[in-house]
């Protein structure tokens, strides 16, 4: 059995234990999940099974198999004194790498070297702020149009084709970066039809 097979049957903490013990790598979690058990660690428990599953349902995605694919979702539950706790696998969405954004300018701005990028990140904090509830009301964020913020000098043309290549060369392969990436890409098109 596999471990998306074997997740399915996990009713109770002990369950959930020996599945990490079987294809969990970390022994000090290994450890600990086996001395004691409390709400955190059931909640780290649920994380790293998560994170297992995640990483299998990764494998299976570059390396499909004909004809028994999973599902894409599955949820089970982990029971505990006072009830269950449940997870359910969900891939990363704009939010959550929005939200991972806010933190991470929200963690640096005090080591940021000068007030204009302490105030520039501020600005950046409250645009995804403003993108988040959007996409939590169902309404999506509005976009810029790349060709619009194109400049009419052809020297400022090939300045901003030159910095948007060298852009794209630095962040094609992050995840984080793909929309960025995107707008950039549309932009370079559009300028190299104009200087031709």
């Amino acid at each position: 059995m596999t471990l998306l097979e074997e997740i399915k049957d996990v009713e109770s903490w002990e369950q959930g234990v020996a599945l990490y013990n079987k294809y969990g790598k970390k022994s000090g979690l290994k450890l600990r999940f086996a001395r004691h058990r409390s709400p955190a660690l059931e909640k780290k428990l649920v994380y790293e099974l998560n994170k297992l599953v995640q990483r299998e349902r990764r494998k299976i995605s570059i390396n499909p198999a004909p004809q028994n694919d999973p599902p894409q979702k599955k949820s089970g539950g982990i029971s505990s004194g006072s009830g269950s706790i449940s997870w359910v696998y969900t891939k990363p969405t704009n939010r959550i790498l929005l939200y991972r954004e806010q933190t991470h300018l929200h963690q640096n701005l005090e080591s940021m070297p000068d007030d204009k990028a302490r105030k520039k990140a501020a600005f950046r904090i409250l645009e995804i702020e403003t993108e988040i509830r959007l996409i939590e009301d169902g309404i999506a964020p509005k976009r810029k149009d790349p060709i619009a913020e194109i400049p009419s000098d052809k020297g400022l043309m090939m300045k901003m084709l030159n910095n948007n290549r060298a852009y794209i060369s630095k962040n094609k392969n992050k995840e984080k970066y793909m929309d960025k990436v995107a707008f950039r890409t549309v932009q370079n098109i559009e300028i190299e039809k104009r200087l031709k």
